[in-house]
């Protein structure tokens, strides 16, 4: 549970909702989630995750909870019945969710566990984006999410767009969603598209921005936390109308771009459509990445069907046993150790801990007084630890000799106030 999660952002720009949480202190990261919902056609989660640690098999799980238990799901894909209000209420097939990744999905009821493994370092960062919409009744699902890069995916909403969080290629903003028709981005500070002579660029700000941008209508929502300029390509330049009102004040830097001064606060800008120049090259540049997208989920695919018909410890020498004893009890724990003493091991059955050396034979048993739940060796003092159901900790020493035995008692009031069940229920 997320002790210390802070709400950095909840507003509605244009036509979309957003907001942005943070929990700084999650284990093993700084964890950063904001959703993006483009009201009435699909919603946007980007889970940014730094990592504070190195780990060769860091596991990051994602959980949803769907309204009705799933009917399918895959890698990274979840589709169920979804309650719809037009033109009835009622529920229909067409939910669906969609991770960046090709991961592991488990359901278990209305929750659906999605697991991420992999190695990471620390400082590193890694964005898990996923996409969550409704085609009521469709025949095939039509939406998609495939990873681009660590902060950059392809969204199929069915039509394509591109969502960074961070810096790639052409763009650099905290979160930002590019499609043919449409552009939401917060911390914008420039987009474009294409590279090199073929750059074309679509919006740039002297200071991050919050933007809604729908290029059919012309219409730009603009949020500015200071006095910032912003320039664009514009179609037709004397049609701009800032908050419904002549622009006064603008220049253009260079054919077909204009430069507008903005004052803190937020704006309309109407009349913006984008010439066919640019939204010509924008939708060779989306086909472009889906291309480049779908070719790269492929090759994970490929990839990991390899990794499964393969027996993954083929090339490893068979391992075979060292000895076999009968307790004659189930075996709940065991604790190897090597020090002074030798080789040995102790293992735990009922209430008897088993001293047995590496040749298999038992050259001593301890002795408890209730069934043991736990063995621990304590090296620095050179102490067996045995945790019981009795609520007893149980110290020998080398020689088998009990040395100390402590016990647990609890404050009165927990048994009266009958909260028994956090403690007792611990293993061990």
């Amino acid at each position: 549970i997320a002790m210390d999660a802070a709400l950095q952002r909840a507003e509605v720009i244009g036509q979309t909702a957003v907001a942005t949480a943070e929990v700084p202190n999650a284990a093993y990261c700084r964890w950063r989630r904001t959703v993006a919902q483009r009201i009435g056609r699909y919603a946007l989660i980007a889970d940014d995750l730094t990592f504070r640690t190195d780990a060769d098999n860091m596991e990051v799980q994602l959980l949803w909870e769907t309204p009705t238990a799933p009917h399918r799901i895959g890698e990274g894909r979840v589709e169920f019945r979804a309650p719809i209000d037009v033109p009835e209420r009622r529920l229909a097939r067409g939910g669906q969710i969609h991770a960046s990744d090709p991961i592991e999905a488990k359901r278990e009821g209305r929750i659906t566990t999605m697991q991420w493994l992999g190695p990471v370092r620390s400082g590193e960062r890694r964005v898990f984006f996923s996409l969550v919409g409704i085609e009521p009744d469709a025949k095939q699902p039509s939406l998609g999410c495939l990873r681009l890069g660590p902060c950059a995916a392809v969204l199929k909403t069915p039509e394509p767009a591109v969502a960074v969080a961070g810096a790639f290629e052409t763009v650099a903003a905290e979160l930002s969603v590019l499609s043919q028709r449409h552009l939401f981005a917060i911390g914008l500070e420039s987009i474009g598209v294409g590279s090199g002579t073929a750059r074309q660029q679509l919006l740039a700000s002297s200071s991050p921005i919050t933007v809604d941008w729908d290029f059919g209508t012309g219409t730009l929502h603009l949020v500015a936390p200071t006095r910032t300029e912003v320039s664009l390509p514009c179609e037709n330049p004397a049609a701009l109308r800032l908050n419904g009102k002549v622009i006064e004040k603008r220049h253009a830097p260079s054919e077909g771009t204009t430069v507008i001064t903005l004052s803190a606060g937020r704006h309309v800008l109407t009349g913006a459509s984008p010439p066919p120049s640019v939204t010509d090259r924008l939708a060779r540049w989306l086909d472009e990445q889906v291309d480049r997208a779908e070719r790269r989920r492929n090759a994970e695919r490929t990839a990991l069907k390899a990794e499964r018909s393969e027996a993954p410890f083929a090339h490893l020498p068979e391992l075979k046993p060292a000895f076999t004893v009968e307790l004659g009890e189930r075996v709940v724990d065991v604790a190897a150790v090597n020090d002074q003493d030798g080789r040995r091991i102790y293992a735990a059955a009922g209430k008897t801990v088993y001293r047995i050396l590496p040749s298999g034979r038992i050259v001593q048993k301890l002795e408890c007084d209730g069934p043991i739940r736990v063995i621990r060796w304590w090296p620095e003092h050179r102490l067996l630890l045995a945790g019981c159901v009795d609520e007893k900790v149980i110290a020998f020493g080398p020689d088998g000799e009990r040395r100390w035995v402590f016990i647990s008692q609890m404050h009165p009031a927990v048994y009266r106030a009958a909260k028994t069940y956090w403690f007792k229920s611990a293993p061990g």
